[in-house]
């Protein structure tokens, strides 16, 4: 694709407005939220499965764009904002996500087993050092 549109590259890196739509829809779920307090329990529910779900599948996106650091060049930011589009969603351990995602987004068979060595790689990883060379390319049996 990229050979037949070499203009797709300008479209890589990192872009700042990204930052906006992280706060607008992060504001947006906890006022629908907040909004919606008055409301019967059915129209609560109604509410929160047709916008509450479109909403939440956006901040997921926008999260994942921050996990990748693709909305500011200092991962320090991109965190931040990681953390600010992600509380909406109330994902408890979302930081350990963004350190599981990153070392095991390849692995297809990959079962989160918190028992086993790639969960001491992935400690290891999330302190700055280096992952054991027996357990860095071997899958985890699903």
């Amino acid at each position: 694709m990229i050979k037949a549109h070499p203009e797709i590259k300008k479209l890589f890196g990192n872009y700042a407005g990204t930052a906006f739509w992280c706060i607008f829809c992060a504001g947006l779920q906890v006022s629908l939220a907040a909004s919606c307090a008055h409301l019967p329990w059915w129209g609560m529910l109604l509410l929160a499965y047709v916008l509450g779900g479109v909403i939440n599948t956006q901040l997921f996106q926008l999260a994942h764009e921050c996990d990748h650091n693709l909305v500011f060049k200092k991962t320090f930011w991109n965190r931040y904002l990681f953390t600010l589009t992600s509380l909406p969603m109330f994902l408890s351990g979302h930081h350990t996500w963004w350190v599981e995602h990153f070392v095991f987004g390849n692995r297809q068979t990959y079962e989160a087993n918190f028992n086993n060595e790639a969960h001491r790689n992935l400690e290891r990883f999330a302190k700055g050092k280096k992952a054991t060379p027996d357990t860095a390319t071997s899958d985890t049996a699903a």
